[in-house]
Parts: C-alpha cells; structure tokens; sequence
C-alpha cells in the first residue's frame, strides 16, 4: 500500500499475521494527510533534534517519480474518490490543466537577465549551492550554462523545496517538466521538450533563466517560513498567528514522537508553556506600552476639545490672510498703472524739455549769427525796419504758394486715389476673365480651345518693375498710361471677335449634343419597356417561389413536430438516466455513512486502546494489524464498488 499516512516502525517491522481476519477498526483518519496522502514539503515544519532526524531516515517523498505507482493497470480509488475527502485537502502542489499562460516578464531584456542571474548567484553563494552538490560552476553558468550546469542547479533548488525527493541519475530533463507542473510554476506550457535538451542557446536560455529565478523566489519564501519570518512579517500587519504556531509546534513534535512510539510529551508541554508564557510578557509589556500612549493621546484630545480647535482657527486666519492677500494685489495693481502713467508723463515732460532746449540753442545761435552780421554790415535801424518789412511780405507770398501746392497735391491725391480705385476694378475684371478663360478652356496657350494662341490678360504696369512705387501708374516720370497701353491684348479687336467665333462653335456643339441627347431618351424608353416586360416575368417567377417557400413551410412544421416527439422522448430517457443516477448516489452515501460510522467506532476503541496500552502492550500489534487488513479490506471494497459503478454507468451509456 501507498498511502500517504506514515506507519509507525512496529508495523514497518513485520508483515501482517492476520491478512485472512478482517478487523472492524478502520484506517487513522485523523491528523496530517487522511484518506489523500499530503505530498512532502522538504519534512514537518517544527521538527527539531533527533525527531527530525530518526523520522527523515524512513520517510519517502511522496511526490511524482520518487516512488513506484500503486498500480499499472487502473488508477488507485483512494486518490481517485473526491466524495471521500473532497478538493479541501488538496496539496498545494497538485497539478490543473490550465490554458497556456504567455510569460509577461521581460526575459530577453539586458538589464532584466543580468538581474536575475545577480540574484540567483547571490542566492546559491549565501546557501553553499557548491559544497552541498560537490560541483563547480564555471563563469558563464548563467550566461550560457552547459546541459549538466542547468541540471545541477536546478535539481538543487528543488531539493531545496523537497529534501526528501531523489532524482533519477539518468535522463534528467525527463522530470523537470512534471515537476515544473507540481510546483505549479504558471509558465510551464511555454517550455518544450527541444528546449530541455538545449538549455543553452541564445532563444531557450531566457525563458529557463526565468524559470530559475521563479524557483529561487520560491525557495527564499520557503526559508523565510521555515525559519518564521513570514509570521513575524504576517503580525507587524496585524494578522497575528503566533499562537496558531505554538500549538501547530507542540502538535508536530507530538506526533513525530507518537510516531518514534515515544509516549512522554512533558518536554513538549513545558516547552509550549514557556513559548506562551513568553509571548504573553510581549504582549503585556505591549499593553501596557499602548495604554500610556491611549492615556496620552486622551490627554492631547480633552486639550484639544477646551481650547479652539487648530484647524478652525488656522482656516479664519487663512481666509483673513486671503482677503489681505487681495486687497494688496489690488493695490499694487493700481500703483503699478500709476507708475506707468507717471513715467509716460515723464518721458513726454522730458522729450518736451530736450526739444525747448534745443530750439533755444538754436535761437540762440541764430542771434548771434544775425547780430555779428548785423554788425558786419554796418545796417541802421531803418534798414533793418525796411528789410523787416520785405521779409514780412517774402514770408506772405511763400506762404500763398505754399496753400496752392497743398491745393495742388490735394487734387493730385484724389485723381491718384481714384485711379489705384480704377486700377483695383479693373484688376478683378481681368482676374475673373483670366478665371473664366481657364473654365471654358481658352487659356493658357495649350488649352483645346486656345488654338495655340495666348489669351491671358496682364495689366502692364502691375507687370513692370518699378523702383520708387508711388511711380508705378506713369509711364515715366512725365507721361501717364494711354489705355491701349494697360492691357497686353486688344480686347475689341482680338479677343472679342475670337469670343463670339467661340460661342458659334459652342451653340453648334450643343445643338449636336441635344440631338444626341434625344436619340439616347429614345434608346433608355425602348430599354424602360423590355425591363417593364422583365419585370412582368419576375413578378410571375416570384409568385412561384411563394409557392414552393410555402410547400417548404409545411414540410419544416411536419419534421419540427417529429423532432418535438423525439426530444419528448429522449427527455423521458434522461429523467430515467437522473432517476439512476439518484439511485446510485444514494448507495454510494449509504457506504459513505457506513464509513463514517465505522471510523467513529475506531476513535472510540482507539480511546479505549489509549488508556489501557501499558495493561494490554502485547496487543497492540495485533490491533495495528487489524488495522491495516481492515484499510485493505475497505480500499479493496471500495474499488470493487467503484468497478461495478463504472461498469453500471458503462452499461447505461451502451443503452438507446
């Protein structure tokens, strides 16, 4: 038998004497495993001492391929019964075909690849991954690893996950891959069979280095629960599950002694005592840590609730600073106009300044200059009079010449103004003919109605380069343009008469296309009554497929009625089918019933066993014994139960 259950060494000792007697105690159901043998994480967590060691020295791994299936023909009902022990407790490394899940890591990156492989050095230096494989990593082992690199390291961290587990010695890459789906490592579909056997290569290395750095992961948490410091990270978050370990401690050593036939638990006891005795002066001393800072904090609030709260306080000061703040920056913005203002003013008053001083410079030079020649010339008062008079009326008449050449420039500006007004209306009148020459296809030059010849209008003196541009309107500086000189074509003389031949052509081109016109209305009425009569025959091929559509009709209502009596039927199969079912559930509770009391039955001899084992030593192998013939008495009946269930089940599916 391959059970899950570990055997105490009196039972392992001597093969059974009793196998024709069956006994009525069953199996152990109680402690760690039940009727699903738990597969070995790395031996019990808590263990400790000789325990640990005696216990390890005859357990096996119960993990795939490190032990013989039960059987080769047909699978073994203790595992495969999920009304016996349900999914609950399953391992946590039972396998579940899943979909294939694409790695989102980014295994081919630079920096990526050389963290991991930092990280996995690191952890096989820390944890003497040399001296415990007695094997030396070259310096590219994580580069560009050789077959027996990979292999070495990767048997290695699963010992470190499953002490107990035994590799094969040859064709390694055979069990990685139902490992891989044990651990439930969740890109094991990404990884082939070709690429166990090349490990190294530039395209399989990444996705295996990932796989590697999966398991270092997995192992760093592995230690940090074996060694507790998942429970103290677990209570700095507030799930405190100290207690819960305590108790699951005792209980193990326990049961490795029960299992060593040790029946003294003292130690243990004292030793859980004292582990509770010690987390109690923790949790005392932070009692009393919390009650000082509740006092204090109570103190801080009744302070606080007396005298006006610091936020109330420091929101009117902020809405008191808040209307300060605008009142200032309305300020500042009014002193910032005036100082604009005022430094304009400024400006002005001292441009004003600068240009009197000038002119009083200069007044002053001109007195001096006319005073020295005044004095040159020797003039007397009544010739400077005199010539006072004759400047007077020079400055009179300058000034009348000066209002005429206004007057002059005036009326030049107006007829210069209407002229630029007279070139604008004439310069849109050339672009819309120059558009509408383009639209009918008289220019440019090779336009199909131009005939070679260019009809584009330029206006001459927007053409012409002129260097001052208020000159851009004469000819030259005398003579302004003559109208035959604006254009660059005789409109009257060469164009229009060309326009009108045109417009001939283009009557006689529609009149033609008119007649045309009439003889296609002509063709599509001739072609409306054969599509009229087209029309008259579908119409009569219409009504012939509602015939046939309607016949169809009536024979689809004759089949969905015969399908309808046979679904009926085959509803009246499947309620026979469920009725069947039910029957065979009900037994198969019954038999569990049966079990469940039988197994009660136990605890209560087992009890009873307990109490008088030092009276009745000598009959403990024959109830172990008993035991065991009763186990395989009770598995052999439950896979006979299950053959004939399957046999039931196959004989109802062979039924019509």
């Amino acid at each position: 038998m391959y059970s899950g259950i570990p055997q105490p060494a009196s039972a392992m000792k001597r093969p059974s004497s009793g196998a024709g007697r069956m006994s009525m105690a069953p199996p152990r159901t109680g402690g760690v495993g039940g009727l699903l043998g738990r597969p070995s994480m790395g031996g019990t967590i808590g263990e400790s001492g000789s325990l640990t060691a005696k216990r390890n020295s005859v357990r096996k791994s119960f993990l795939p391929g490190s032990q013989p299936p039960p059987s080769t023909t047909r699978r073994s009902s203790q595992y495969g019964r999920a009304s016996m022990a349900g999914q609950s407790g399953a391992s946590f490394f039972t396998t579940t075909k899943n979909s294939v899940q694409k790695d989102p890591r980014p295994l081919k990156d630079t920096n990526f690849k050389r963290k991991m492989q930092a990280e996995i050095q690191e952890y096989l230096l820390e944890n003497n991954f040399e001296m415990e494989m007695k094997y030396t990593l070259g310096i590219n082992a994580l580069v560009s690893p050789t077959q027996k690199d990979f292999y070495q390291i990767f048997q290695w961290l699963y010992m470190r996950l499953d002490p107990n587990y035994q590799f094969a010695p040859t064709k390694p890459e055979a069990e990685v891959m139902p490992l891989l789906q044990y651990l439930r490592y969740p890109y094991s579909s990404v990884i082939t069979k070709t690429q166990l056997t090349a490990v190294g290569s530039a395209n399989t290395w990444p996705t295996m280095l990932g796989m590697l750095y999966w398991m270092v992961g997995l192992a760093q948490v592995t230690d940090q629960y074996r060694s507790g410091d998942l429970d103290r990270i677990a209570e700095d978050e507030g799930h405190g599950i100290g207690t819960a370990r305590i108790v699951f401690n005792y209980m193990a050593k326990c049961y490795n002694a029960w299992l060593n036939e040790i029946d003294d638990h003292e130690e243990f006891e004292q030793e859980m005592l004292q582990a509770f005795d010690e987390r109690d002066a923790g949790l005392n001393d932070q009692l009393k840590t919390l009650q000082e800072e509740n006092q204090a904090y109570k103190a801080e609030l009744q302070k606080l609730t007396v005298e006006m709260q610091p936020l109330q306080q420091a929101k009117e000061q902020r809405s008191v600073l808040e209307v300060d703040i605008k009142k200032f920056a309305q300020y500042i913005e009014l002193l910032e106009n005036k100082s604009i203002k005022l430094k304009d003013q400024i400006e002005k008053v001292r441009q004003e300044v600068e240009a009197s001083s000038q002119e009083l410079e200069k007044a002053k030079n001109e007195e001096a200059i006319l005073q020295a020649q005044v004095d040159a010339q020797g003039l007397s008062p009544a010739d400077i009079d005199r010539m006072n008079t004759e400047r007077e009326k020079l400055n009179q008449g300058i000034q009348q010449v000066a209002s005429k050449l206004e007057e002059s420039q005036r009326k030049l500006d107006e007829q210069e103004l209407g002229a630029a007004q007279e070139l604008d209306t004439l310069e849109h009148a050339v672009s819309r003919y120059n558009q509408l020459a383009y639209a009918i296809g008289i220019t440019p030059a090779s336009a199909p109605h131009a005939k070679g010849r260019d009809f584009e209008l330029q206006i001459l003196p927007l053409v012409r380069d002129v260097e001052d541009e208020s000159n851009k309107l004469l000819l030259d500086s005398r003579t302004g343009y003559q109208p035959a000189q604006v254009l660059n074509a005789d409109i009257r003389n060469f164009i229009k008469p060309f326009l009108e031949n045109l417009r001939r052509d283009v009557g006689t081109d529609i009149h033609n296309t008119m007649d045309d016109s009439i003889k296609m209305s002509e063709y599509i009425d001739r072609i409306a009554e054969a599509l009229a009569d087209k029309k008259d025959e579908l119409e009569t091929l219409e009504a012939k497929v509602q015939g046939a559509n309607n016949e169809y009709q009536e024979l689809k209502e004759t089949m969905q009625e015969e399908i309808n009596i046979s679904n009926s039927e085959m509803e009246k199969q499947a309620a026979n089918l469920k009725a069947m079912r039910v029957g065979m559930n009900k037994g198969r509770l019954e038999a569990e019933q049966k079990l469940q009391g039988t197994c009660i039955e136990y605890d209560e001899l087992h009890q009873a066993h307990n109490f008088q084992r030092e009276k009745l030593h000598s009959e403990t192998q024959k109830i172990v014994s008993d035991v065991i013939d009763f186990k395989i008495h009770i598995q052999k009946s439950l896979e006979d139960y299950e053959l004939r269930c399957e046999d039931a089940l196959a004989e109802d599916g062979s039924m019509p």
